[in-house]
């Protein structure tokens, strides 16, 4: 299974900004509207920003920037993830648009009941509150790349929260139909546990067709049928329907 690397996913994130510019565009034109529309207008695009990220990470696995890099979102068992660990990854978003919002709303409900405009607008009154957005949004974008650039993984904070992982598509197969949903799939054991055989000429009983299966010497999901390891270069061979560490 390949990872997403960091500039694979810096792409990815700039077409999505790209996309939800419009919504930004709300968002900053609400700033110059009277406080009792602001706050909600404001609220409106960045809630309709987290809901894009959210929605379709859960339903399809990666955004638009994904998609267009051939990136996509899975758990550590290389399967879809679900509604809950999408909102999981986006929870540091939420946070930070929350406290963002709180900020905002104590600023501009101030100008209502205290009847007050600042003499340079709304923009003015609420700076403070849109720096230290910005400030704590920039804080944690660079924690985000410092995690990912030393992860063997390439898993940033959001993923490591949400148990995820970023995978170029071609490496992890297609969601299961519903028919296919139906019959048991093969489920990976912690990686910390191995199911290989000390004795490499004994086979991994679990590994068939179709399926995946861990590396025993870096735990990356190996694809059945293929030969040798990605990550670290374990090679394998395959009887009757079996997967054996080749020696040697």
């Amino acid at each position: 299974m390949q990872y997403g690397g960091i500039w694979r996913r810096a792409t990815a994130n700039a077409i999505d900004n790209a996309v939800l510019t419009p919504l930004g565009v709300v968002g900053l034109a609400g700033l110059a509207a009277p406080p009792e529309i602001a706050i909600p207008l404001i609220a409106f695009s960045l809630l309709l920003i987290l809901a894009y990220e959210i929605v379709l990470t859960a339903l399809l696995g990666r955004t638009l920037g994904k998609l267009v890099l051939g990136l996509r979102v899975v758990d550590l068992d290389a399967e879809p993830i679900s509604w809950g660990r999408a909102l999981l990854r986006s929870s540091p978003h939420i946070a930070l648009t929350g406290l963002y919002l709180a900020m905002l709303s104590s600023v501009l409900l101030h100008e209502v009941v205290g009847a007050r405009t600042h003499p340079y607008g709304v923009v003015f009154a609420a700076r403070d509150a849109i720096w230290n957005y910005c400030l704590a949004s920039m804080l944690w974008a660079l924690a985000d790349a410092i995690a990912l650039l030393i992860s063997r993984r390439r898993r940033a904070l959001h993923d490591l929260i949400a148990g995820t992982v970023v995978v170029q598509s071609a490496s992890v197969p297609l969601r299961a139909s519903p028919a296919e949903a139906e019959e048991p799939r093969f489920k990976s054991p912690p990686l910390e546990a191995s199911i290989w055989p000390e004795d490499p000429r004994e086979p991994l009983m679990l590994a068939g067709p179709g399926r995946t299966f861990p590396c025993p010497e870096c735990d990356a999901f190996v694809n059945f049928g293929v030969s040798e390891c990605r990550e670290c270069g374990e090679r394998f061979h395959y009887e009757d329907g079996r997967a054996y560490r080749s020696e040697g």
